[in-house]
């Protein structure tokens, strides 16, 4: 359970995404509360009735992932902040490090 602010789930492999789970980001306008995968792999969340309240899916890995959402995670988001929900955001999200000379 999210609190106030802007939240991030994290998850460190695809293993962790189980169906009995709770997230819900807390619904407040101009946060977006997401949920970031930290390692490649397939990522289905068809069915999780639990998942509430993410504004964004953050990929965080050079090697990607596949996601499937249904509506149930799609209905709750508002990553554009305007107030009005149905608008999920996916993105790469990965950090890229360079070497100063």
């Amino acid at each position: 359970m999210g609190g106030t602010g802007a939240d991030v789930f994290v998850y460190t492999a695809d293993t962790q995404d189980v169906a009995g789970e709770t997230i819900n980001g807390t619904a407040e306008q101009a946060t977006d509360d997401t949920i970031r995968l930290d390692a490649t792999g397939t990522f289905d969340f068809t069915g999780f009735t639990n998942i509430s309240n993410i504004d964004v899916i953050a990929v965080n890995r050079s090697g990607g992932a596949d996601i499937t959402v249904d509506n149930g995670l799609v209905g709750t988001a508002d990553a554009n902040n305007n107030g009005t929900v149905g608008d999920l955001e996916i993105i790469n999200a990965r950090v890229l490090r360079s070497r100063a000379r």
